[in-house]
């Protein structure tokens, strides 16, 4: 599975058959078929390891006990941070998957449910901080994708006339100012 979506990570989803992919990983092309019914299994195995391991560091973010409301600009730079820095390890991959992602609904699924899983963890999160303004978890969903936008707008995007270090200053200000009570 890890050679499949390498290799469909290099070349385009649409650019690679089940047979490239017995080939590049070194097996028969029968036995691919023994695990897989398709590429786009293969494909779909690796977009959910890959998309669980880039939201394991951000999770163990908010293992924190001894946080304060004080804290909250930090803790949001280094999601950000983390954000930035995980969607860095493989751009080829994400591009693939948020393209997959707008034909094929399995593939919006995993995006789906691991914005709701770390939306609920960030909500446990506050709550057992006691920063519980109304609408914590549309507030905390919201500030996840605003973060993930600015993150794809840094990595993908690069406009050369933005300063991007003040728009993650903006990005900060603006999600500490969603939870405030």
């Amino acid at each position: 599975m890890d050679k499949g979506f390498e290799l469909i990570c290099q070349r385009g989803y649409s650019n690679v058959t089940s047979v490239d992919i017995a080939k590049y990983a070194g097996v028969a092309t029968g036995s691919f078929y023994q695990y897989f019914p398709d590429k786009r299994a293969v494909f779909l195995a690796g977009a959910k390891k890959y998309s669980d391991q880039i939201l394991a560091p951000i999770l163990n973010t908010f293992s924190q006990n001894n946080f304060k409301l004080s804290k909250l600009p930090v803790l949001i730079e280094q999601i950000i941070d983390d954000f930035i820095k995980n969607h860095s390890l493989n751009q080829r991959a994400h591009t693939e998957i948020i393209a997959m992602s707008q034909l094929d609904p399995d593939f919006a699924d995993i995006f789906k449910q691991n914005e709701l899983r770390l939306t609920r963890q960030i909500v446990q999160f506050l709550s057992s901080h006691q920063i519980n303004p109304p609408h914590l978890q549309e507030k905390t969903h919201l500030a996840i994708n605003i973060i993930d936008q600015f993150c794809h707008e840094l990595i993908y995007h690069q406009h050369s006339e933005l300063d991007y270090q003040a728009m993650k200053s903006e990005v900060v200000k603006t999600i500490s100012q969603l939870f405030r009570q």
